[in-house]
C-alpha cells in the first residue's frame, strides 16, 4: 500500500502528485451527487476516508501522475465534445417539431434562433471530428474539447 503522504509535498507546484487508479467501492469512499439548478447530477463529490489502495494501482511513474491527469481529462473533454454535439443536434430536432406545432408569430423568432444554433452545432460536430483525426492519426487530443464546453 502507498501511504497518503506519496505526494511529494516539497515538490514544485504539479510535480510530485501521484495517480492511483482506485476502485469506487473501496470501504471509505462516500459519493454524494452535486445537484445542479435543472435538478441533475452531473458531477459527484467524492469523499475518501481513510480509504487504502494498493501500491500496484499507481499509474506511470510515483510523483509524476499530473502528466497522467493531464492526458486523460484531454481524451475525456474529447469525448464530451461529440456528447455535447450530439445532445445539441437532439434538442434542435425537438425545436424544429416544437416550431412546427406553433403559431405563425412564435415561427419567425424561432426560426431565426434555430438558424444560429444549427450553425453552431455544425461547427462543434466538425470540431469534435477534427480532435478525432487527429487521435486517430497518432496525435493528442487538442484544444477542442475545452472550447466545446465554452460553446
Amino acid at each position: 500500500m502507498l501511504p497518503a503522504r506519496a505526494t511529494n509535498p516539497d515538490a514544485a507546484k504539479h510535480k510530485g502528485i501521484s495517480f492511483l487508479l482506485v476502485d469506487i467501492k473501496t470501504p471509505g469512499i462516500t459519493i454524494r451527487p452535486l445537484r445542479q439548478l435543472t435538478g441533475e447530477a452531473e458531477f459527484n463529490e467524492v469523499f475518501f476516508d481513510n480509504v487504502r489502495v494498493p501500491k500496484d494501482n499507481l499509474v506511470g511513474k510515483l510523483n509524476e501522475g499530473w502528466a497522467v491527469a493531464i492526458t486523460m481529462l484531454a481524451y475525456e473533454r474529447d469525448l464530451l465534445t461529440f456528447i455535447r454535439h450530439i445532445a445539441l443536434r437532439n434538442a434542435l430536432h425537438r425545436f424544429v417539431r416544437l416550431v412546427k406545432s406553433a403559431n405563425a408569430a412564435a415561427i419567425c423568432s424561432c426560426v431565426r434562433r434555430s438558424q444560429r444554433s444549427g450553425s453552431g452545432e455544425q461547427a462543434l460536430q466538425m470540431n469534435a471530428y477534427r480532435s478525432l483525426t487527429r487521435i486517430l492519426r497518432g496525435g493528442e487530443p487538442g484544444p477542442e474539447g475545452s472550447t466545446s464546453k465554452l460553446f
